[in-house]
């Protein structure tokens, strides 16, 4: 027996026989019916031997996949979108007549690569399943193009082999049914990210409560590009559904609270970490981790921009997975202050909460007679420096009848 895989139907072969003094030519078909057709060789020795070249055309196999959560197998989800490429056997290598290829064998596949060719796309159904049928034996890639609602994209590309009634054992072919492969692709879940901001006023507490009421704080959610060493909005890499978060003081009983924002759908980015640890986005190399930013702190009463006013004193997080927050800002080349939050894996969600104190503080001066302390002096006046050699002069003032005199400095 001669095993041909992939010849086209009525291909006329001619050929010589191992072991066997005769030549043959004729006609045969090779539709994959897996149907035996034969060729009488001529008979060309004494002994009048003739030989018959018998071909077995492979049957068609199929692509089984099935799309589950990540973090439950057990958890199918329809509406998963894939792409079929194929790439015939390389009969030099034998790959052909495998039945499961060792990794050395197996094609990598390249996007766009001339090596293979598309077959169609296919969408899971209801059971989270979605079978490619009719498939001639040869490689096949499988491309995750579109995931369900609220996952993650899998960007690993699944190669496998369809081999149909083509498999060998111990080098014979034994037309065994092998047609159907079954490939499992296991999406991770897109988690949402939420912030809140506590005020401290301290000793400013009752000049500030009243205003507090109308305070606004905009947050920005952020990723970091290795390669350009830039901090980049992560709504504008398509990393989450949501820009920036407003939040706004709804507590100023003791301390003063906001109410909480949140990012939805973030992208998990810890699943598909390169061996570096990085995130390969098109042109940008990511670092794996998201950061948020405080952009500004406004009254929405008059309109004013009192970010100046305050700066962020700690930032820590309420998680119920694996997600950390870094309270040590890292800077850019403009001055602005981001966050970084790592360990978005395992369906990980959380609450960052940013505290605020006030950038100022005051300090009440006192001026007394040295022979009698107890008589104060009205009219002295003094100058508060920032540095010890006294050369920054930041505030001013004279001291009142009481012989007193509150300076507010930064």
């Amino acid at each position: 027996y001669l095993f041909l895989p992939l010849i086209p139907a009525s291909m006329y072969l001619s050929t010589y026989i191992t072991g066997v003094s005769a030549s043959i030519s004729g006609q045969v078909n090779c539709a994959n019916d897996s149907t035996e057709d034969s060729i009488e060789a001529n008979t060309i020795d004494a002994s009048g031997a003739t030989a018959t070249l018998k071909i077995y055309n492979p049957s068609t196999g199929s692509i089984t996949i099935t799309k589950t959560d990540a973090n439950d197998s057990s958890s199918t989800l329809s509406g998963a979108t894939f792409k079929l490429y194929y790439q015939k056997f390389d009969v030099e290598t034998s790959d052909a007549y495998v039945a499961k290829a060792s990794d050395s064998d197996v094609p990598t596949y390249t996007s766009g690569s001339s090596d293979w060719t598309y077959i169609g796309e296919y969408e899971t159904s209801s059971g989270g399943t979605v079978t490619a049928s009719g498939l001639t034996p040869g490689w096949y890639a499988v491309v995750e193009t579109g995931a369900p609602g609220g996952y993650e994209l899998n960007f690993e590309v699944q190669v496998v082999a369809v081999v149909a009634d083509m498999a060998v054992e111990n080098g014979v072919h034994t037309m065994t049914d092998g047609g159907e492969v079954s490939v499992t692709v296991a999406d991770v879940k897109k988690v949402n990210l939420s912030v809140t901001k506590i005020f401290n006023l301290n000793d400013f507490t009752s000049d500030l409560q009243d205003e507090a009421w109308y305070y606004s704080v905009t947050f920005g959610l952020y990723v970091y590009d290795t390669t350009s060493g830039t901090y980049i909005s992560a709504k504008s890499l398509g990393l989450t559904d949501t820009d920036t978060v407003m939040v706004k003081v709804n507590n100023t009983s003791g301390t003063i609270t906001t109410d909480t924002g949140t990012w939805y759908n973030l992208i998990q980015m810890k699943e598909y970490l390169d061996g570096d640890g990085h995130y390969v986005l098109g042109t940008y190399t990511l670092d794996g981790s998201y950061y948020i930013r405080e952009i500004s702190v406004k009254n929405t009463n008059t309109s004013a921009d009192i970010t100046d006013d305050w700066w962020v004193s700690g930032v820590s997080i309420n998680s119920g997975g694996n997600l950390s927050v870094d309270d040590t800002a890292v800077t850019d080349s403009r001055g602005n202050s981001y966050y970084k939050i790592s360990g978005f894996k395992d369906n990980a969600t959380g609450t960052v909460t940013v505290t605020n104190d006030l950038t100022y503080a005051t300090v009440t001066i006192l001026k007394t007679d040295d022979s009698s302390p107890a008589q104060a002096l009205s009219g002295a006046t003094f100058t508060v420096y920032s540095d010890a050699d006294c050369t920054t002069a930041v505030a001013y003032g004279k001291t009142d009848d009481s012989g007193t005199r509150t300076i507010t400095v930064t």
